[in-house]
């Protein structure tokens, strides 16, 4: 309880001397962060150093504080507020004074407001310290305009961090949330312009942060602020471009991810294909695209001839696009074929025996070597499921067999000489979508009986209808 009342009774609301006081805080936080109970005697150590504060603490009694902030303040042409910040592992402290200039050339400075706070617990690193000192800075800064009632010129924030620095200028980088709100809160209150870099024994904040014995104060360059020599000129390495200091290994920036594809110079891709939600369309499209750039190029067939007719074309380019899909999906097994090595045992066409017809496709070999039908019926083309074109395929012959269900559906597909990995699932998906065949399979609905007719309703047609009926009339 006397400690408390002792640290209460140094005190002072504009900050002269937040040196001091700061000082008996730190202690104060080791004590409570000890855990002992309130009533309970301190060691010996925290003692000794609280003792030793507490009795400078009478020295503060010759201190003089100027009534006026700077003289003949209506006289002065130019008024500027300069506010210094600066961090310690102990505490964070900022300070404010107005300098005047007078239109005889001299100059007068101020002591307008500091403060000095017990560096956060869980803030670790230096950076994040001195990004808070700056973060109070621009506080102390819009109380001093509030209350000054006087027009203010320019402000002029001061740190002694490049850090900070850097990262209030940065408008390359991102940070994480911790600097990216403190440096939010900065700029929404100040511009990156108005800060500027001080060295640290020219810092007056700085005593803030590390303490002063109650004597030295008086004359201390706290209360007194930057001389009159230096004030106008700062005398500050000034440099118009604070950048990052080491962007790539400070842990507060996120690093620039580069995501890194693999592209194939000649292919299509599935941009391409996923463009076009008809088969018909995507092939139309892309022979008539094949067909300006062979009569560009004035390209020749195999044979020699120039022509190609339109059926041809089309044939040709419906094959450029499954072997597209095909190497997409099984790269692997195409090269293990063309190197005549065994297929993967975990690939997912192995039991489909694939082989590369004449046509360069992937097709199943099957038991109908001997039948005489088309190579396309006898050796079906692979194809995978989940892909955007053979999506298109299986929707162009579910619309051939008229919405017929899932068997004919699969049945066009396989006589049309395709064979879809997985087509059982990719059908019936294909089908739940389908808007027609929701239509088509839809509940019949049952109509509601509405209310006989009032003449039914009546004795009179009850009695008719009873003597047609044994008259045998109705």
């Amino acid at each position: 309880m006397k400690l408390s009342q002792q640290r209460v009774e140094a005190y002072s609301q504009l900050g002269f001397i937040s040196p001091i006081t700061v000082q008996g805080k730190i202690i104060l936080r080791k004590i409570v962060s000890s855990r002992f109970d309130w009533d309970d005697p301190l060691p010996e150590h925290l003692l000794t150093e609280w003792n030793k504060w507490s009795q400078n603490l009478p020295d503060l009694e010759d201190l003089r504080i100027p009534r006026i902030i700077v003289p003949n303040l209506s006289n002065a042409v130019n008024k500027e507020l300069f506010i210094y910040c600066d961090a310690s592992e102990l505490a964070i402290a900022a300070v404010c004074y107005l300098h005047v200039s007078y239109s005889d050339g001299s100059t007068s400075t101020g002591f307008v407001l500091g403060k000095a706070k017990v560096a956060p617990a869980k803030c670790t690193t230096i950076p994040r310290l001195e990004l808070c000192s700056a973060v109070l800075g621009v506080e102390i800064a819009q109380i001093a305009v509030d209350h000054l009632q006087i027009n203010i010129d320019n402000i002029k924030y001061f740190s002694d961090s490049r850090v900070v620095l850097g990262y209030i200028n940065n408008e390359k980088r991102r940070f994480f949330v911790y600097v990216a709100n403190r440096v939010a809160r900065i700029r929404s209150y100040s511009e990156p312009t108005q800060w500027l870099y001080v060295r640290s024994e020219k810092n007056p904040a700085d005593i803030g942060t590390r303490g002063i014995h109650p004597a030295d104060l008086q004359n201390g360059l706290w209360l007194h602020g930057p001389s009159r020599i230096e004030a106008p000129n700062v005398s500050l390495d000034k440099d118009s471009d604070f950048s990052l200091i080491q962007p790539d290994v400070d842990v507060e920036i996120r690093l620039n991810k580069v995501d890194i594809e693999n592209v194939k110079p000649n292919g299509l891709g599935n941009s391409v294909f996923e463009k076009f939600s008809d088969w018909n369309r995507l092939n139309f499209a892309l022979a008539t695209v094949r067909k300006f750039i062979r009569r560009h190029l004035n390209l020749k067939r195999s044979d020699g001839s120039k022509n190609m007719d339109n059926v041809e074309l089309l044939h040709n380019t419906e094959q450029l696009v499954l072997r597209e899909v095909q190497q997409q999906f099984y790269e692997s097994e195409l090269n293990d074929i063309r190197d005549s090595k065994p297929l993967n045992k975990h690939s997912s066409i192995v039991q489909l025996d694939p082989f590369i017809g004449n046509d360069g496709l992937l097709r199943v070999v099957g038991r109908l070597k001997h039948i005489k039908f088309d190579s396309s019926f006898k050796n079906p083309i692979i194809l995978p499921a989940k892909h955007h074109v053979t999506t298109l395929i299986v929707r162009k012959y579910h619309e051939d067999v008229k919405h017929q269900g899932r068997h004919f559906t699969e049945g066009r597909i396989r006589s049309a000489g395709y064979w879809v990995v997985g087509c059982k699932r990719l059908v019936s998906s294909i089908l739940h979508k389908c808007v027609t065949c929701r239509k088509l399979r839809k509940e019949f609905q049952c109509q509601k009986m509405s209310n006989l007719p009032v003449d039914r309703n009546n004795h009179l047609f009850r009695l008719s209808a009873l003597i047609c009926l044994v008259r045998g009339r109705c």
